[in-house]
């Protein structure tokens, strides 16, 4: 990830322009939750967790390494301790451990969205509860290639993929104009 994208994610002016502190309310967090940052990216929720769960634990996923290590370096700067990275590619969580997972502006950039879902329905406890924010319409952006390309999964779109994982209750709200948050739980069994 070039520098200049990575400074904009973790920027304030992103933090307010997606309504970071409204997708974390909707989250109801509770202290001594398992928590996931499915598509952590440099941890700019991750870590906002990890405070908020001074009794929990917190996962930050993501495909990239150096980005891993980064929210490594991050949380020991700020003397965080509950954070753990975990490589989505080997997703090494146990099964039913997770109370909530989080995934910001992440799922569509998921080639096996299938799967993802799955992925994590099969990490969270009985009665876990997902949270998926998205793009609320397609944007152009510049990939750093320069390629052009849309980013965007409707919303319609995500609650049928968290259906057809297996989770109940999906329902979908706006947040903003930029932004819609999904959630939906896991049967409780």
């Amino acid at each position: 990830m070039n520098e200049d994208k990575l400074q904009r994610m973790l920027s304030p002016e992103r933090m307010a322009r997606i309504d970071g502190e409204k997708l974390m309310e909707r989250m109801d967090l509770k202290d001594g939750e398992t928590v996931a940052d499915a598509g952590a990216g440099p941890g700019a929720f991750a870590l906002r967790f990890a405070k908020a769960l001074p009794n929990g634990k917190v996962y930050a996923v993501d495909i990239d390494a150096p980005l891993l290590r980064m929210i490594e370096a991050r949380a020991a700067e700020a003397g965080i301790g509950n954070i753990q990275t975990v490589n989505a590619l080997n997703l090494d969580i146990p099964a039913e451990t997770l109370d909530k997972v989080f995934c910001c502006t992440v799922l569509h950039e998921v080639a096996e969205k299938e799967a993802f879902i799955a992925a994590y329905y099969r990490l969270l406890k009985p009665a876990g509860k997902v949270f998926i924010a998205e793009f609320s319409s397609g944007r152009r952006t510049l990939d750093e290639d320069d390629t052009v390309r849309r980013t965007f999964i409707a919303p319609e779109r995500t609650e049928q993929l968290l259906g057809q994982a297996g989770f109940i209750s999906a329902k979908t709200e706006t947040i903003n104009p930029l932004i819609y948050l999904t959630t939906a739980e896991k049967p409780e069994e």
